[in-house]
């Protein structure tokens, strides 16, 4: 699997950061429709992958390390 992301960070009285991307077939490139990609430290958020493999996480903390991990049927 291939995930690519966007990291937004906000300063000041702006948004708190958000993680978007795509999770696609490392071997056809094709989206993964309803992958799970989960925050495993600095909290407890996720985000599944619509039919075109996209993902959004918002609100996300700014004051801790944010790891994410990936899982497809």
């Amino acid at each position: 699997t291939i995930v690519t992301y966007n990291v937004q960070v906000g300063r000041n009285n702006q948004a708190a950061p958000v993680v978007s991307g795509t999770v696609r077939d490392s071997v056809t490139n094709s989206p993964v429709p309803g992958a799970v990609v989960f925050q495993t430290s600095g909290g407890s958020k996720f985000g599944v992958t619509d039919q075109a493999g996209r993902y959004s996480i918002p609100q996300l903390s700014t004051t801790v390390a944010n790891v994410f991990t990936v899982t497809s049927a």
